[in-house]
This record gives structure tokens, C-alpha cells and sequence, in this order.
């Protein structure tokens, strides 16, 4: 019988109530994250206080939707528990994760959406947390059984997985609407889509009340849950021969064509992964009433003994990457990947020393492992064992016990991705390292070895308009990957095979310096206005939405030539025919097209 027990019988609510109080979450998060996102092309608010902003934009994001869940399921004082214990965490996180950049990243880039390893983490963290929480809450006790684990964790998957569809086919709906409307010359509704005060609480509301439908019928998650994990399992006994095949080759191919690709690590750990995922949606609750077919139970068996195989052929490739060049950041989240598909290796080859109870075995170490994976993600995610400060370690020692030569030695990674660790680090080794003093001084950030541009080929990257006129020699010489700040270039000046417009003025102003605006071909990064400088080099001054610049009316009237130059009145804007665009010094805009284009 399917043990979904998670509903208001238990926690004393009405439905008009619950109902209420989980749209008023949704609202009051949209409403939050459109006050903490950029408005009329001005800056977020408190983007001067990342300490402030990432913290308050995780919580934002997260802390709503965990209390949707669960607060038809939680009682007062277990609510509140739960909701403070999840905030002061995510602030935690939030706080933590501005404090290891240090100041080797500048402010901008403290935007949680910069971040989106940490959301996946946090997200992926509490999913399992609130899991078990809802578990326990279903059971009435401190730890479920693991039947209804199992039938809580799919639920609240596939719940929020509809629950997205949902907010998808509402969209398209109400843009297919706003589409008929514009048929009629009203364009009303489209630009009221466009507008964040608008589609960001509206957005959280539509999901929010998903959740409720989805909560509160549970057969509808049932059917989706019975036929997904069918397909699933019917897939397994294909990946158990797959895989065994790819073992039983091994010794006669050898290990040499895995190193040669560069990722062998991770391919085993997804391949390790998905045999996990098959094997789980096979025994489903582990119960013995439940009995998969012989065939596929006889394929679980073949695929638990692959996984120990495949997690020593990871962790040897990662240990001879780490033996040749150290410990990175990305090693270290490897190991980490490496030790959480050991414990499941492991454990499941343990739960097969009784085949006839194997199934029940494999439940226990199923809940061991997910305390495993949320202390892993607790360990990574504070100074313990921050990946950046274990990799920073790692480099500076082989630097100082002399494994590789200073003037081999990549001083770069300890600044661009080492962050406050490797800034750190940096200013101990200046002393004794010239090249860590001047790794110091470099910009952020630098440019990736082999894909910087060629000054002969910088002339054949660059569409200048208006047609026939051509760039100053200055402006093809300068070495743009060593302009102050030169991360916030468009890509075309520091990268091969990347093409950007140029827009030069029509009617330079007598006496005054050459103003060009760079604008990239496929719509990443915002446009850049520079200024040529009294020397003859290039400087850039202000930004602007590259999406603005690329509205139809505008990019007509600058490759016509059309006029433009900066407002008189000295404000930071851009004067293109008759149109004013905000700009703003070295900071991120974002501006919709205006109605009013010709």
C-alpha cells in the first residue's frame, strides 16, 4: 500500500489555510527577489554588501520552498525549529562563500547566480534533508522506516519536477495569450511578461501552488512514480552487461586509452551513478512483498559487483593525476565523489553476503549513505575542507619541497582560483618568488592559455559600422589581456574565433577622444564603450546591456551611421538618435527594449 501519510490529517490545518499560507510564501519570495534584483538598469540593492546580498539571496531562494513542503506535514515548534535551523544554514553557507572569495574577485561577481555549484549543493543538501525530515514526521518517530523514505524522497522528486512543468506550461500559455494580443497591435501584455515585479511573484505563486495540488493528491505522483521506476528498472540488466563487458575488455585494451581522455574519473563516477540509480529503482522500498522479477533481480546482483571495480579504477586515475600535478579544486570534489560511491560499493557488496536478505541490507546502507552525502556536503562547503584551501596547500607544497621548479610553477591558478587561500599564499611566497609578486598585480581574470588572440587576427574578428570606415592601428595593437580590468572586455578582443560588432562615431566631436562601442555576436556579455586616450591606447569607461543594443530599432540606426555620442548634460547614458540608454562605470545593467523603437 502506497505509505504517502504527509498530509493535513496530521497537522491540524485546514485547506483553505494551507492553501493560503503556502501561495503567501510563494508571493512574499517573488516580491524578495524582485527587491534584490537590478531595476530601471541601477544596480541590485545592497551590491556593495556581498556579505549581505549572497546570504539574503540564498535564503530568498531556498528557505520558501523548504517551508512549502513541509509545512503541512510540521507542527508549530518543529516548524519553527526547522525553519530557523534551515535559515541560519543557508545564511552560513552564504556568509562562508563570500569570505573564501576574498578580494580576489571583484563585488560584481558575488551574485549567487556567479554561484550556481553552491545552490546545486545547497539545494541537493536540504532535498535530502527534508526528506528524511518528512519521513520521520510520517512515521512519528525520529527515524523512518525505509519504505517510507524511499516513498517521501520520490514523492517530493517527482512532485517538484511537475510542479516545474507546471510553471513552464503557464508561461506558455500566457505568452501564447500576450502573442494573440500583439496580433491586434496590443502589446500590453507582452511587456507586462517582461517586467520582474511582474513575472517573479507570479512565478513563485504558480509553483507554490503546484506543490499544493501535487501534495494534496498523491495518486497523481503515484502513477508517474509506478511507471517511471518500471522504464528504469528494465534498463538495468542492458547496463549491467554493458558495464561488465567494459570490465571484462580492460585486460586486454589496458588502462592506457582511460588516461587519454583526461576525464576517466568522472565518466566512471556517472557510470558508477547511473548503475546506483537502476539498482534502487529495481528493489524500489526494499520490502519483501515487493520482489523484483528474477531476471532483474539477478542484474542487480551482476551490477553491485561492477561498482567496487569502477571505483578503483577512478580512484587510481585521480591518484595519478594527483601524484604528477597535485591536488585542484576539482580533484578534491573527485575524491570526494569517489569516497561517496565507495561507501555505496562497499555497502552494497556488504548487502550481498546474504543473498536472500540482500535487498533488506541494501535499505540500511541506503540511509547511512545519505547522513554520508549531507556531512561531505557540510565538510566542503565550510573552512574544513574547503576544496580551494586543500588544492592551495597542495600547490604551495609542491612548489616549496621543490617537486616542480619555480619557473614551472603556475602561480596563475593560486591566483584566479586559490581565492582568499591562494591570495594568502601569494603574499607568504612574494618574498622568496618574484613570479608570485607579479601573479599578484595581475587582473582578473586571466585570459586561458592557447586561446588568446593574435593581433593579425584581431582585424578579421571585428565588424566595424558604419561601413567603409576602419579602426585606429592603436586599437588592433593594444594588448587588450593586459587592460586593467580586462575580464569585463567582450570576448573578441581576448580570444580567438570570437566576433564582435564595432560601432565607431558617425561625427566625432572636434577636440574630443574617439569613442568606440563593442558589441559581441552571440549575445553574451553586455556592450562596452572605450575611449581612445591622449597616448593614442584604449580604455574602457562605461557598460551597457548588450540585450538593448541588440533591439532591432537600435542596431538598425548604428549600422546606418546614425549619430551617437554621450549625453551633454554629462550623465551616464548614450545618446543613439533620439533614444537615451543608461550606462553605468563598470557595472552590470539590465534594460529591456523600449516600445517605443521606430
Amino acid at each position: 500500500m502506497f505509505s504517502f501519510t504527509l498530509s493535513l490529517r496530521h497537522s491540524g490545518l485546514g485547506q483553505l489555510r494551507l492553501v493560503g499560507i503556502r501561495l503567501l510564501l510563494g508571493l512574499m519570495q517573488g516580491l524578495a527577489l524582485y527587491a534584490l534584483s537590478p531595476v530601471q538598469g541601477q544596480p541590485a540593492p545592497l551590491s556593495d554588501l556581498p556579505y549581505v546580498l549572497l546570504p539574503l539571496q540564498l535564503t530568498v531562494l531556498l528557505l520558501p520552498l523548504l517551508l512549502i513542503d513541509v509545512v503541512g506535514a510540521l507542527k508549530g515548534a518543529a516548524l519553527w525549529r526547522w525553519g530557523l535551523l534551515a535559515a541560519m544554514l543557508l545564511w552560513a553557507l552564504g556568509v562562508h562563500e563570500v569570505w573564501r572569495q576574498g578580494s580576489a574577485v571583484p563585488a560584481p561577481h558575488f551574485s549567487l547566480f556567479q554561484k550556481s555549484g553552491l545552490l546545486l549543493a545547497a539545494g541537493f543538501g536540504f532535498f535530502i534533508a527534508e526528506s528524511l525530515l518528512l519521513a520521520g514526521a510520517a512515521d512519528q518517530r525520529r527515524m523512518a522506516s525505509y519504505a517510507t523514505c524511499f516513498d517521501t524522497t520520490w514523492k517530493l522528486l517527482l512532485q517538484w519536477q511537475i510542479s516545474v512543468l507546471f510553471v513552464a506550461g503557464l508561461w506558455l500559455v500566457l505568452w501564447f495569450g500576450a502573442a494573440n494580443f500583439s496580433l491586434l497591435g496590443l502589446d500590453g501584455p507582452k511587456r507586462l511578461l517582461k517586467q520582474d515585479w511582474f513575472a517573479l511573484p507570479l512565478s513563485c505563486s504558480a509553483l507554490a501552488c503546484a506543490l499544493h495540488l501535487y501534495d494534496q493528491r498523491p495518486a497523481l505522483v503515484l502513477g508517474g512514480r509506478t511507471m517511471l521506476l518500471t522504464l528504469l528498472s528494465w534498463m538495468l540488466p542492458l547496463a549491467s552487461l554493458a558495464v561488465g563487458g567494459f570490465l571484462l575488455a580492460l585486460p586486454w585494451t589496458g588502462l592506457q586509452p582511460l588516461w587519454s581522455t583526461g576525464h576517466a574519473s568522472w565518466v566512471l563516477l556517472g557510470t558508477l551513478l547511473a548503475l546506483v540509480l537502476l539498482i534502487n529503482a529495481t528493489l524500489q522500498d526494499c520490502r519483501a512483498d515487493h520482489r523484483p522479477p528474477r531476471v532483474l533481480d539477478w542484474s542487480g546482483r551482476m551490477a553491485v559487483c561492477c561498482l567496487l571495480p569502477l571505483v578503483l579504477i577512478a580512484a587510481y586515475a585521480l591518484g595519478l593525476r594527483v601524484a604528477d600535478y597535485g591536488w585542484t579544486e576539482e580533484r578534491v570534489l573527485g575524491a570526494a565523489g569517489i569516497g561517496v560511491a565507495a561507501c555505496y560499493a562497499l555497502g552494497y557488496g556488504w548487502a550481498l553476503l546474504r543473498p536472500r536478505h540482500w535487498s533488506e541490507r541494501l535499505a540500511r546502507v541506503n540511509v547511512g549513505n545519505a547522513f554520508v552525502v549531507l556531512a561531505l556536503l557540510l565538510l566542503l562547503f565550510s573552512p574544513l575542507a574547503d576544496p580551494a584551501r586543500l588544492a592551495v596547500q597542495s600547490q604551495r607544497a609542491r612548489l616549496e619541497s621543490g617537486r616542480v621548479a619555480p619557473s614551472k610553477f603556475d602561480y596563475d591558478y593560486l591566483r584566479f582560483s586559490g581565492l582568499r587561500y591562494g591570495r594568502e599564499a601569494l603574499e607568504q611566497l612574494q618574498a622568496t618568488y618574484p613570479a608570485a609578486a607579479q601573479a599578484l598585480q595581475r587582473e582578473y581574470p586571466l585570459p586561458k592559455r592557447g586561446e588568446e588572440v593574435a593581433e593579425f587576427q584581431l582585424a578579421s574578428q571585428l565588424q566595424v559600422w558604419p561601413a567603409g570606415r576602419q579602426l585606429p592601428p592603436s586599437f588592433l595593437m593594444q594588448n587588450w589581456s593586459a587592460t586593467a580590468e580586462s575580464w569585463r572586455l567582450p570576448e573578441c578582443l581576448r580570444y580567438a574565433k570570437k566576433q564582435c560588432n564595432v560601432y565607431l562615431q558617425a561625427n566625432p566631436v572636434p577636440g574630443a577622444p574617439l569613442l568606440a562601442l563593442v558589441v559581441e555576436r552571440d549575445d553574451r556579455g553586455d556592450a562596452v564603450l572605450m575611449r581612445q586616450t591622449a597616448s593614442g591606447s584604449w580604455e574602457l569607461t562605461h557598460t551597457v546591456s548588450s540585450k538593448i543594443i541588440r533591439c532591432p530599432g537600435f542596431q538598425q540606426q548604428l549600422q546606418a551611421g546614425s549619430a551617437w555620442q554621450l549625453v551633454p548634460s554629462g550623465r551616464q547614458a548614450l545618446l543613439i538618435g533620439r533614444q537615451q540608454l543608461q550606462m553605468s562605470p563598470l557595472q552590470e545593467l539590465l534594460i529591456d527594449c523600449p516600445a517605443d523603437l521606430p
